[in-house]
């Protein structure tokens, strides 16, 4: 089985390799970002793809902040460059063979700035910058305070670079679209927008296919760009970040993104912090009175169990359940609408009941319901849920901590 071969090692880079399929009609050099985990992990940026793809990849991973312009960065790019001459002619068809450069921030900045160096074909640039100096670029960013005097003058110009570079950017990040500007008037660029996908462009391309389409498509820009917008549109985390712009502008939008059909089919595709990230949302729609959006939601992302269903539920703040233990005495949140502790709890006229296997069980606790929520006393206290997914018993209770009753369950839930 192949394995990521160590190249080089120096104060100040690592590089590292994918042999990569002998048919290839690609090799890569790519470049870390600032901070990368690669620096830990013995890997490169964009070794996922390496595998998948099989593709012949040489990595530069940098040990520190510095753009690349720090070290023995041209001893570097002299090893880099013998190792694509030798596996170019070990390919089975070497003279069609192209050199792509490929980074992200701080490494797109060095696949541009050292394409002509290294020779490249052409590179594919996440959210580059042009320049840290404040001399040569006096406007703001973020990376400006990682500037050192050794990237003085550390502009790229037209005499830097080589072939057709792709710089793939968010318009609407200002910080970012003024690098892109800049790069565009010193050397020439074909600028490629992920619209609202923040600096951090890759989250919303990730993935072998398209990527495997863009090296594919490398002189038509236009594809280019249309398999940048298609893929960023059905992309999980910008499906999320368009639900949290929604939901920020009108809670009504944010209501309605939600519940759309292509959110509801891409529910299971999430990671945890996304799966969080949504979770929190449909629970302040419940809040601002859209239950029935929330309730859609709560059904896809839970699966739909059963004893949710037939029956109204208490909710809390968090956008789960409130459950009794009547064996300890002690109330508990659901986790994801599954019970942990106890059996849900339900609403029967002003009563507090339990939904358990011997049917509904009285539940201790006086109800005052107003408008839709619910405040639940004990012995002069109130029932309160806590972020540590506990229920505990205060002396005073906001509104943002009463109980909603939700109906029981009405479909269709999906738009």
């Amino acid at each position: 089985m192949e394995h990521i071969q160590n190249l080089c090692e120096t104060d100040h880079y690592f590089v590292r390799s994918w042999y990569g399929s002998e048919a290839s009609q690609f090799i890569v050099v790519s470049f870390t970002g600032i901070d990368a985990p690669e620096r830990y992990d013995g890997s490169f940026f964009g070794a996922a793809l390496a595998r998948q793809l099989d593709l012949p990849w040489v990595g530069v991973v940098a040990r520190q902040n510095g753009w690349y312009r720090e070290g023995d960065y041209t001893a570097i790019f002299q090893l880099i460059r013998a190792w694509i001459a030798k596996r170019r002619m070990a390919l089975s068809t070497p003279g069609s063979v192209r050199v792509i450069g490929y980074g992200i921030s701080m490494g797109a900045y060095a696949a541009i700035k050292y394409s002509r160096v290294l020779g490249l074909d052409n590179v594919l640039a996440l959210a580059p910058q042009w320049s840290l100096d404040k001399e040569e670029a006096p406007y703001f960013s973020q990376f400006k305070h990682f500037f050192q005097p050794f990237m003085k003058r550390m502009g790229i110009s037209q005499e830097d670079v080589s072939g057709r570079i792709y710089a793939l950017y968010d318009p609407y990040e200002l910080p970012d679209l003024e690098e892109i500007e800049n790069l565009r008037y010193h050397t020439e660029v074909e600028p490629v927008a992920a619209c609202y996908a923040s600096h951090m462009v890759l989250s919303c391309l990730k993935g072998s296919k398209p990527f495997r389409a863009m090296l594919d498509n490398l002189d038509n820009p236009a594809a280019v760009c249309q398999i940048v917008a298609e893929t960023r549109r059905y992309n999980i985390e910008n499906i999320i970040r368009v639900i949290e712009r929604a939901f920020r502008h009108r809670p009504s939008l944010g209501a309605k993104a939600l519940t759309c059909r292509r959110t509801m089919l891409a529910v299971n595709q999430c990671s945890r912090d996304q799966s969080n990230r949504l979770w929190r949302i449909a629970a302040d729609l419940m809040r601002f009175g859209y239950t029935r959006d929330a309730d859609a939601f709560f059904a896809m992302a839970t699966g739909n169990h059963p004893p949710a269903v037939a029956l109204p539920r208490l909710m809390n703040w968090r956008g789960e359940l409130l459950c009794y233990n009547h064996a300890s005495g002690e109330f508990s949140q659901t986790h994801r609408h599954l019970c942990q502790d106890g059996t849900m709890v339900t609403l029967l006229g002003n009563e507090l009941v339990a939904v358990t296997p011997a049917g509904l069980v009285p539940v201790p606790g006086r109800v005052k319901a107003i408008r839709g929520r619910c405040s639940i006393e004990i012995n002069g206290h109130y029932l309160s849920s806590r972020e540590n997914g506990r229920i505990e018993l205060l002396s005073t209770l906001d509104d943002w901590e009463e109980f909603i009753l939700l109906p029981v369950r009405q479909w269709p839930c999906m738009r």
